[in-house]
C-alpha cells in the first residue's frame, strides 16, 4: 500500500510499501519537501534529517538523550501530521512520525 505523509497542507513524502504490525504502521519513506519554498518545509527537513541521525546514533551504540527532541517539540505535537491514502481516506498521526533507515513509523489517533 502507497501512501503519502502530510503536515498541515504540506507534502512530505511518499510512503512505500506501508504496512501494520500491532498499531503501529511502517513504511519506506521519500521526501517531497521543496527545500528552497519556506521556512516550515526546511523546518520539516531539519527534523527528519536530525531523526534519522539521531536513530543512527542510538543504533551505532553512540547514544541519544530523548531530550533532544525537545527542539521540535512544535513539530511533534503540532497535531497537523496526516496519512493520505489513494482512496482519499485521511487519518490523522497521533505525534510526529519516526524517521530511521529511510523508513518512518506512525500510529494513528
Amino acid at each position: 500500500m502507497n501512501l503519502q505523509l502530510y503536515y498541515d497542507k504540506i507534502l512530505v513524502g511518499d510512503i512505500i510499501d506501508a504496512f501494520c504490525d500491532q498499531a503501529t504502521w511502517f513504511g519506506s519513506f521519500q521526501s517531497r519537501l521543496d527545500l528552497g519554498a519556506d521556512i516550515l518545509q526546511m523546518r520539516l527537513h531539519d527534523f527528519i534529517v536530525f531523526c534519522e541521525d539521531w536513530h543512527k546514533r542510538l543504533a551505532d551504540g553512540i547514544g541519544g538523550d530523548a531530550s533532544e527532541f525537545d527542539q521540535f517539540r512544535d513539530v511533534l505535537t503540532s497535531g497537523l501530521w496526516f496519512i493520505h491514502a489513494s482512496d482519499a481516506a485521511v487519518s490523522k498521526i497521533d505525534q510526529a512520525p519516526s524517521f530511521t533507515g529511510g523508513e518512518l513509523s506512525w500510529r494513528l489517533i
